[in-house]
Parts: structure tokens; sequence; C-alpha cells
């Protein structure tokens, strides 16, 4: 940068401390200085001075220190450069030779030329305007975020022609434009726009979504990799977050770029987004300068809550503070928040551990009861601590599994060294109560299940798929049914009906209630696991419903 020693002291003289530091933080006076919480660290007692005489800062906890530019620098998180050219920009005083040392400054020109174009067409295209009304945008979005729409002609590439005399290849390396038959025509055609900033505010790229009855190309189309774009590095809606993401100590990170224009229209400003694809690490770490505590909303379909594991582990190699809460029933946070616009906020309020949310999430689809998906929890623990960079961080959370599943008798450390017990085989010596259950109806001359006997709370898969032809087919005789099974299905019949036993079919009655009160206790198990993880992530509501659900099950238990 060919900018003089006093072209800088000038910057200084001109750009008070104290005034862009009020920007960011709340100063009171003490004496000739100002203290304030550090923004640097997180503390509860000021230790942040600054002296408006000698234009100095000094962190008394953290230790950081310097002028105006070494401020402006830590907390936008700008190197020398940017942030001279920040200030300098604030406070009028102009800069020397500053393109001739840029490269690549014509490409932000480009793009700003760009993106001010997309927004004049956008406001003159009715069928666009219409559109982005229908998703809920207005006036203040679009100039917001710089929202805009691009046609299905060559205007950028004829308006840039106009003002920047470059060969093919510098077009091309734009971004901007395509090569088709050999000849240059816009990228982005019959799309609604969305610029894609860097954290100090410049375009570097777009991203153009689709409109309704247009069928050509994707859904989303990017920018492709240039000079200044680069997609697995950049996150949507940055620059418009940052400082409330430092004011809030928290950054959420969801899965669109409509849901954080969505979020920011009913205040909640600290959001991001990353483009189109899965978050990646560099993407987490750009976001990390700004706060370790990060919160994940994910869509809530399958894909989304894949994505959220996926980010966790990514989060956990940076040492983040993850956290989470989904959407569900709306499918994102754009329709949440069309649905109740306090919703977001009450959930955001609500926000629990990621991990926390994660087993909750696996926990609701086990049984946990059977040790074979007791042993799918401990493998799922693994999976999800095995890698981490922090052997207390991985106790913890292996202490957080013991501490909200009491149901497993054992550390979960442990448990995968138990032998789980083979479905396929018939243990000869003892008969489970299903087992003999369906060993007393093969003793009958005519099989037929009660009416009142309900084959859904049988879990041994053998014995339900058996029982279920034996409903859909009854009454039915022995070897009859024995030829409508699967070669798998009747050998296990055919152990179940060499098995000696000690019971008689009058019997049948208790073994069923005794089935039903294990299936009850088997719902207490899983209930009381369900409850310890809606109070580790203090979902009030979901407590008040486990909690009258598992009363009404214990006062059926104690019926029996």
């Amino acid at each position: 940068m060919n900018n003089d020693n006093s072209t800088i002291e000038l910057i200084k003289e001109k750009a008070d401390i104290v005034t862009i530091a009020e920007r960011y933080i709340q100063l009171k006076k003490a004496g000739k200085n100002f203290v304030g919480l550090c923004p640097f660290h997180s503390e509860k007692t000021p230790s942040f001075n600054i002296s408006p005489d000698i234009q100095i800062f000094k962190c008394f906890g953290c230790g950081k220190s310097g002028d105006v530019i070494t401020f402006i620098q830590e907390i936008e998180k700008l190197d020398f450069k940017e942030a001279i050219e920040k200030l300098a920009k604030e406070t009028g005083v102009e800069l020397k030779n500053t393109s001739e040392n840029e490269p690549y400054k014509i490409f932000y020109d480009m793009n700003y030329l760009a993106s001010e174009i997309y927004i004049r067409l956008l406001k003159n295209s009715k069928g666009a305007m219409e559109y982005v009304r229908s998703r809920g945008i207005t006036d203040e979005d679009i100039e917001k975020f710089r929202i805009g729409f691009a046609p299905a002609n060559n205007i950028v590439l004829s308006k840039c022609k106009e003002k920047f005399k470059l060969t093919k290849a510098q077009y091309l390396q734009s971004g901007l434009f395509i090569e088709k038959d050999g000849v240059l025509r816009d990228k982005f055609r019959d799309r609604i726009i969305f610029p894609m900033m860097s954290a100090n505010g410049k375009i570097i790229g777009f991203i153009g979504r689709i409109l309704p009855g247009n069928n050509y190309g994707p859904k989303y189309l990017h920018s492709p990799e240039t000079v200044l774009f680069h997609k697995s590095s950049s996150v949507y809606g940055l620059f418009q977050a940052k400082q409330s993401i430092r004011k809030e100590d928290l950054c959420i990170i969801c899965e669109g770029s409509t849901d954080v224009i969505s979020a920011h229209r009913i205040g909640i400003s600290n959001i991001v987004a990353p483009l189109g694809t899965s978050l990646v690490l560099d993407q987490l770490q750009k976001v990390s300068h700004f706060t370790k505590n990060i919160l994940f909303i994910f869509d809530s379909d399958l894909a989304g809550q894949k994505a959220l594991e996926r980010a966790f582990l990514l989060a956990e190699k940076l040492g983040l503070n993850s956290y989470a809460v989904n959407t569900s029933p709306a499918k994102d946070i754009d329709e949440l928040i069309q649905k109740d616009e306090k919703e977001l906020a009450k959930r955001i309020a609500k926000k629990g551990e990621a991990f926390t949310y994660l087993i909750s999430a696996f926990i609701e689809k086990l049984n946990l009861s059977s040790l074979q998906d007791q042993v799918k929890l401990t493998n799922y623990v693994r999976h999800l601590t095995e890698n981490l960079n922090s052997s207390q961080r991985r106790a913890f959370y292996i202490n957080k599994v013991n501490a909200i599943v009491p149901a497993l008798n054992m550390p979960i450390e442990n448990l995968e060294q138990r032998n789980e017990v083979n479905e396929n085989k018939v243990r000869h010596i003892d008969l489970s109560f299903e087992e003999l259950y369906l060993k007393l109806l093969l003793e009958r001359e005519v099989l037929s299940i009660p009416e009142n006997h309900d084959i859904g709370i049988f879990k041994n898969k053998n014995i339900i798929d058996i029982l279920s032809t034996i409903k859909d087919n009854q009454p039915i005789i022995t070897k009859l049914l024995h030829k409508k099974l699967e070669n798998r299905l009747r050998e296990y019949l055919e152990d179940i009906a060499l098995v000696e036993s000690f019971v008689t079919p009058e019997e049948l009655e208790d073994i069923y209630s005794r089935i039903k009160e294990l299936e009850l206790q088997v719902r207490v198990v899983n209930l009381q696991a369900q409850l310890a993880v809606a109070e580790g992530l203090k979902d009030n509501k979901r407590v008040e419903t486990l909690f009258n659900e598992l009363n009404e099950l214990m006062a059926k238990l104690k019926r029996k």
C-alpha cells in the first residue's frame, strides 16, 4: 500500500478512537479515560480502557492494546490495508495509489456495477417484484441485502464493456459471464439475485434464484470460483450480521439465504448461512473470528438433521460451543416466521447443547430396554465423540449420556462388551415370553389370535411376522401356516414348536398380560430418558407433556 506515514497519521488524527469504539461497545467516563466491557474476550467487570488524550486502548484482562487502526483490525477482523481503507472512507482522507496495488480491484468494481444494475432492474420488473413480495421481501430487505433481478439478456455485459476495456479472458475471470459458441453472454439470466459479500462488505459473487416458470438450469446458481469468490469459505449474510454476532456473542447458522433475510426482518440479525452446500470447516472458522458460540438451526427434515450432526463435529474440531434448536413442524426458519413471527425468538431463547439435541433425536427412535438398541446408542455416542480433540470434552459428553439415560445399567463405554441376543435362534433352555406366546398358539389345533390381543406390543421381529401371517389368515392350522412362511420363519417356527415347555394353552392370557406389562415398562424407560433429555434442553412444554405421559403409564403399571 503506497500511502506515506503522514496520510496514516492524518487518518488517526481524524478518527477519534472513543467515537469509533462506542459504535461497538458501551463506554463510561472514568476520570479522563473511558472504560467498558472488553469486546475481545468475555468478562463481567470492565477492564477495557481508552485514553482520549493519546488515542489508545488497552484491556487489562486479555492484554490487547493499540490505536484506532488496531482496534478496527481486531474488531472487524480486517488486515491493516482494509482497516486503513475503512477509516479513510469514514474520515474523508484520500488514499494514494490504492488501485495500482490491487490487481483485482477491477473485478470488485464490475461486481458492484452488476449489483447496481440488478437492483434497478428488480424495481422495474413487475413479475420479479411480484415474486419477491410473495416471499415477504420488503424494500428494506432489498436495500440491506442488495437483492436484484437479472433479465434474460446481456445487459450486464453491455454496461461492463462500456466502462471496462478488458480481454475476453478477463471478462470470464470475473465470473459474471460465460462463453457459448465462442460468444460472451451474461451468466445470470431470469433470476432473482442475492449478492455475496465479504466480511468487510465488498461484493465477491452472486447467487441467482430461478423464477417460477423458468426451467432452465438449477434452482440456485452460484458464481464460479474466481480470484474473489470461493464458495467453500464464503458465508452469506456475515457482513450484515457481524456486529450483532459480537453483541449477542452468538452466531446462528441456518441453511438458506431466504432464512437469513426473514430473520433480519423480525430483528434477529446475528444469523448467517452457507451457500447451498453442507457447512464446511473454512466457513465455520470464518464465523469463529466473531464468537465461539454457534447455534445451528437446520431444516427439520432428515437431511437437515444429518447436516446438524456434521456441523457439530466440525464445531468440535474448532473447540466451539455448539447449540441447536429445530423448526418443526415448519420445514425451515422462513416457514416458521411466516406462521408465527415470535416463535423463532422463543426457540432461540430455549436453545440446548447440540450434543444433547442429537442424542435426544436419536433416542426417540430407540427402545432403550432392548440390548440391541442400547448398543446402537453406544455406537452413536462413540461416533460423535471419538475424534474430539479434548479428552475432557469427550468424558463430559459420555457422562452426560449416562446421566440422561439412567435406564442403562452400566457405563456406556462398557456396554458394547455385552453380548447381543441372536433373534434368529431360539433359546432351547428358556423361551422368552413372546416365544412362549407363540408356542402356546401352536399347541392349539386351530390357530387364532384373541381379538383383545394387540400384536403391536411385540418386539421380536420373527414373532411379529409369524403372528401377522396368522392374523391375516386366521383361523389357520399349523401345517398351512408353515407353508405360507418364508424359509427363515419356517425354521424359527419349527424350533419353537419342538421346544419342550412347562406351560399349558390355558395360560395364554397370563403370558399376554406379562408381555403387555413388559411393554409398559419399556415405554416407561424410554419416557424417562426422553424426559431427562427434555429437561437438559430446557424444553418446559415437552417436559410437562412427557411427565403427564409418564404418570399415566406408572398408574397403569400399578393397576397390573
